[in-house]
């Protein structure tokens, strides 16, 4: 594994390693593809922090819910992962050759918590590589912060449940007006992949975000499951499909770049129905704190460079850590933040942490991702 895939990996395992303590029921966690398109590939990284062997079942599905067969293609497959141990798979290494080129996705049960999932996407060269999260928390409402056509954005979504869902995409302007509403039928355990053109519907000035968004005549089933992926210049991001119960009324991220070849934008939507006034700061080492204050209405999102957020010259570099709260304390925002080069080849995205936490992977991500973040 190169190093800058090791990078990524590494960056998974302190997510996860965070959620669940080791030797709890292991739920089972769903990677929304098995493949990228475009001359990318999916890599599967699995741990196990355990002093016992320990197994993992990894099964493939088509987005019409049936279970991938074939010729050469063994599935589901059981992994055995040692004490203490790893394996870096791409979905070839776990099913046989023969599933090269499918569309589907992934169901990873692990027998105990003490084995974590993370996967990325990359191309040969590594010239694109971006991690992409596998949820153990399906929801009824996903939300994919960043949809625009010159962007190439591509949504992939899944039914968990092995009963059928009815489901609504929503396209809003940042304005938080939605311009396209779009039905689609989940079949159980089915799924779906929806590219900007489909989305957008002959709108090509397009810039928002989606939601979909599961119906029930009492409660919505919290079966959906989903990820993002878009593009710059060169290179791609990935971003989660942010559950509702994902908004936060405070986030942090521990590094920003900007200026000197570097930048980052900031995006945020509101997802309530009233007006959400939060404060933004930027902290350097070089010129201390910028604090600027937003109010956005309902379901509206801000989506701007962190130099025009609080002005910063473009050409000088400037890097620091950034953060935001709401006045009223009530959990209202999803959001992200993009780290790019101005020659367009690299691109990444994060969302906040819900507190300051140890940024050892994430400067080191960054740094080898080509980013300045101003530590040694």
């Amino acid at each position: 594994m190169s190093p800058r895939v090791l990078v990524v990996f590494l960056c998974g395992l302190l997510f996860f390693s965070c959620t669940q303590p080791v030797g709890a029921q292991a739920p089972s966690q769903y990677l929304p593809a098995m493949e990228a398109g475009g001359g990318t590939d999916f890599g599967l990284a699995l741990l196990n922090s355990d002093t016992a062997d320990a197994s993992v079942m990894v099964t493939a599905r088509t987005y019409d819910g049936l279970t991938v067969t074939g010729a050469g293609i063994v599935n589901p497959a059981n992994l055995i992962i040692p004490a203490s141990g790893k394996l870096e798979l791409r979905p070839e290494d776990i099913f046989g050759s023969a599933i090269s080129g499918l569309a589907g996705w992934l169901e990873i049960s692990p027998s105990t918590s003490a084995v974590k999932a993370y996967s990325f996407v990359f191309d040969g060269a590594l010239t694109e590589l971006e991690g992409v999260a596998v949820t153990s928390t399906p929801s009824s409402r996903l939300i994919f912060p960043k949809v625009s056509a010159g962007s190439g954005t591509v949504l992939h979504v899944v039914n968990t449940s092995s009963a059928p869902v009815d489901s609504t995409i929503s396209l809003y302007d940042n304005t938080g007006v939605i311009v396209a509403s779009i039905p689609v039928s989940l079949p159980a355990l089915s799924g779906f992949v929806r590219t900007a053109d489909d989305l957008i519907q002959g709108n090509p000035s397009f810039d928002g975000y989606a939601v979909v968004q599961s119906s029930g005549t009492l409660f919505a089933p919290q079966s959906l499951a989903g990820f993002e992926t878009y593009h710059n210049q060169s290179d791609l991001a990935a971003v989660r499909g942010i559950p509702a119960g994902g908004a936060l009324p405070s986030g942090y991220w521990p590094h920003f770049a900007s200026g000197g070849g570097y930048a980052s934008r900031l995006t945020l939507i509101n997802t309530t129905e009233t007006p959400q006034t939060l404060q933004i700061s930027a902290s350097t080492d070089a010129s201390g704190t910028a604090s600027v204050t937003r109010t956005l209405m309902p379901n509206e999102r801000m989506d701007e460079s962190v130099a025009e957020v609080f002005g910063f010259s473009s050409q000088l570099p400037a890097a620091g850590s950034l953060q935001f709260s709401t006045q009223s304390n009530v959990a209202a925002f999803v959001g992200v933040l993009e780290y790019s080069t101005a020659d367009g080849a690299s691109l990444s995205a994060a969302e906040p942490q819900s507190q300051a936490q140890s940024d050892f992977y994430f400067t080191h991500l960054l740094e080898s991702e080509g980013y300045y973040t101003g530590v040694a």
